[in-house]
This record gives C-alpha cells, structure tokens and sequence, in this order.
C-alpha cells in the first residue's frame, strides 16, 4: 500500500473574518482525494491546517501513520512559520501539489474568485523555508483536472514508497558473498548506514529444525502446484525430494518476516544441512513480490525488493553473452528469474551441479517474455552509488536448442549494441542488475533522487 499524507493549508486570518469561506474548498478536496485513490495512492488527511499546533498534530497523524510522503495543498496563502517546523519534522519527502480549483483564471475572470485561486504565493513562501531549512520536497504545478499534474505527483509518492521500502527493508542471506566479486562488495554495515536496509544471516544449525517443521501434505500440495505450473520433467521421487530445502527457505522467510533473500551457492553443502540448492524457492519468491539477488548479494536483492513494491513484473538478471549480429544481449543465470514473466510455461528439470557435494536440485527454465522494459542497475562509486537506467526491448524468446534448459531471454537497447555496453561499463554498471517491465522510468529517475543517487540514463 503505497500510503501518502495530505496536508491542506490554510490562513487563520480568513476563518476569524470570513469563516463561511472555508467550506467552499471541501469539494475540491475531496475530489483531488478521490483521483489520487484512482491512481493508486492510500490517502491518509489531516484537518486543515493554519497555525503551528494544527501543522504539528497532522506532522503527528502522518508519522503515526508512517506514510511514505506527505503532499501539500495550499488552499489559500499559509504564512510558511507556521508549517515549516511541522514539515522539518516528519524526514519523508514533500510533494508541493501548486494547483487551484480554477483553470482560467484571465481577463473576463471576476474579482470574487481570488480568494479561492492565490495558494501560489503560499508555496513560494512555504518552499523558500524547506529550501532554507533543507527538506527535501518536489514541485507539481498544473491544473488539477487540466494536466498531467496529479499523475506527476503520483509517480513522486510511488518513488517516495520505493524509497522508504529499501531503507527499510530486511534482507536474508544464505552462505556468505560469493569470494571475489568486488562490484557488490559492501559491507553490511556500510549498507545500514548509507541506505538504511537490515540484513540477516541463515543459521545453519536451524536447518534441521526448519526442515522438521514440514510435513507431508506440505510437500504434496507443492508437488501438485508444480505439475499444474511447470512442463515437469523430474522424477517424482527425486522431485518431491528435492522440495525439502526449498520450503526450508520460505519457512525461514516467514518466520523472519525478510523481504528478500540471496544465496551464495558455494555455501549449500551437505555439511552446512542443504541436500540442495534452493534455486526454485528464488523463483517463486520473485513471482511473490519478494527481492532476490544470485551469488549472497544483498545489495541488489534489496534494489529488486524496492522496485517490487510499485512494479509487479521485476527480475534478477544478469548479462551474459553480446549478440553482435542482432545488437542485443543474451540474459541469465543459474536457475533464477521471476516465473511471472516467462513467456511459455517453463519446464522443471534436475539441474546438474557439480560445484559442492550437494545434491542436483531442480531447476525451472523459460524465456523472459517480449515487451518493453527499464533495466535498473545501482553501481556502488567513488562518491555514493549510481543508479543506471536503460529502456530496451524484451524479444520474443524462439528457441529451438538446448538454450531453453536454462534462463534465456534477449533485450536490445535503443543505441547501438556497443555504444550501450560502453557506457554500461563507464559508470560501473555492476553484473547483478533488475529488469522491469514498465514504460514509467519517471517513477524509477525520481526514486534516485530520493536516494541522492546520480541517475543516468543511456
């Protein structure tokens, strides 16, 4: 539930001479309410608001209700001292909605409607102070019924979402970070620190009890699931088997309450109480709305979390192989992918594994279904992080060979094949990154600044 306070301001002045006035802005109000619920947003009002204990019992309503953002509407000018210990207070940003109930306002327009139109010298003032007292806020200016504005400060409120769900969000891990791989290499505390997020390790001594939790019926009704959402190509036996460390996973998540994991295949050992490495559970998680990053990276699980909670159709990827010939690039991994998203029912198989001593797991396999999609990548750097942003072009995943025993899927960018990969690289682009379904890269550019991340598109 993406959950936004709105915050009405007002002038005291008026309602001591002329309180018949204030009435006359509940209509618009109201509907300004009920088309932000049409776009999504669970509104959260206060009273209006006119002087300093007024702003400070609605800052108290929204932390109370710990709304992701908080949007202004100026229904008259609102001396700015009054609000601005208020809004310094509640550390969610400020969407200034700049808007009046009407559109022409011109030469044939009567005096009679000032009083209800001239809120914009209140957000001059109102923003003078946040700029002054370093809040962070964003402007939408525009007739509420007569433009984009109200859609503008949607994507405003979902990025502010976005924002408190990463830094908020617990991730588990599984093993440790995969020895060598620098580009996600940050430590956990550096991560509470700059972005805010919890991390939890696996107990390995607590496998035994987690797998105790489960019982047959358990096992039976994710076998049958799985005969009605895969193309099955696994032994029974072996296939109900193998479900064990897969449901050890999500009963660990739940009793956890993680909002995504990772796992570091080289750590699922027999001795460490894995039979086998829970590549199924990655996938169902994702299909779940959960965050999932390969190879113990909690930093890109914790990325994928965050987009989830606003774009459904999100997946871990990693760039595998260039297609010189076509200008595209091939995408995999090991066994994970958002099964959401496959273009075909993806077929189930036992996957060989000869990486440790445990057992083959199972495995489901598709292609990444055709459509339009931003790639997301937040690169560690020199001075903080970037978040990389590209829009390519999912392609229909035809495949005749052995290519559909893995994840598969190949995406153009809209600049040519080389020039992508280059710029990819020059801003650290990471080999661990997201896939998003989604032509709204406004909501995703608004959420790196937010984050005080550079954005850059290519």
């Amino acid at each position: 539930m993406i959950k936004i306070g709105l915050l009405p301001l007002y002038l005291k002045l008026y309602d001591d001479t002329m309180p018949e006035l204030r009435k006359e802005f509940d209509s618009f109000q109201e509907e300004i309410i009920r088309m932000l619920e049409e776009r999504g947003l669970s509104i959260v009002k206060s009273s209006v608001c006119r002087v300093k204990p007024e702003f400070e019992d609605a800052a108290n309503l929204f932390k109370k209700n710990n709304v992701d953002a908080v949007i202004t509407l100026h229904l008259a000018y609102s001396p700015s001292l009054e609000s601005a210990d208020a809004l310094k207070s509640l550390k969610v940003p400020v969407i200034v909605l700049d808007t009046t109930p009407d559109f022409d306002f011109s030469m044939e327009q009567i005096a009679g409607k000032i009083m209800f139109n001239h809120g914009i010298h209140g957000v001059q003032d109102m923003c003078n102070l946040l700029l002054r007292n370093g809040v962070q806020y964003f402007v939408c200016a525009g007739h509420y019924k007569s433009s984009d504005v109200l859609d503008r400060v949607t994507r405003f409120a979902k990025a502010a979402h976005m924002v408190n769900k990463i830094k908020n969000c617990h991730i588990g891990i599984i093993g440790s970070p995969f020895e060598g791989m620098g580009d996600f290499g940050i430590s956990f505390d550096i991560l509470k620190k700059t972005i805010g997020m919890d991390v939890s390790t696996f107990s390995f001594d607590k496998y035994e009890i987690y797998e105790k939790m489960i019982n047959r019926e358990e096992v039976e009704e994710e076998y049958q699931r799985h005969l009605e959402s895969f193309v099955v190509e696994v032994e029974e036996e072996f296939h109900k088997q193998s479900i064990v460390p897969n449901l050890v996973v999500r009963k660990w998540m739940e009793e956890n309450r993680l909002d995504g994991f990772t796992a570091s295949f080289t750590d699922i050992k027999k001795g460490n109480g894995f039979t086998s490495m829970p590549f199924l559970e990655a996938c169902m998680q994702m299909a779940e709305g959960k965050g999932y990053a390969g190879e113990g990276d909690v930093f890109t699980a914790a990325l994928i979390c965050s987009l989830m909670s606003v774009f459904k159709d999100v997946s871990f990827i990693e760039m595998f192989c260039p297609d010189w010939q076509n200008g595209a690039v091939f995408i995999s991994h090991m066994g994970e992918m958002n099964l959401n998203l496959s273009y075909k029912k993806p077929v189930l198989v036992r996957k060989p594994f000869p990486y440790t001593d445990a057992e083959d797991p199972i495995a489901a396999y598709g292609g990444f279904k055709p459509g339009q999609c931003v790639l997301v990548d937040l690169a560690p750097s020199a001075e903080g992080y970037n978040l990389i942003l590209s829009n390519v072009e999912m392609l229909e995943p035809v495949v005749n060979t052995d290519i559909k025993y893995s994840v598969h899927g190949w995406f153009q960018p809209k600049r040519a094949l080389h020039e992508f990969l280059e710029e990819y690289s020059r801003y650290g682009g990471t080999h661990h990154l997201a896939c998003v379904y989604t032509d709204e890269i406004e909501i995703i550019k608004a959420f790196g600044k937010m984050m005080g991340f550079t954005t850059v598109l290519i």
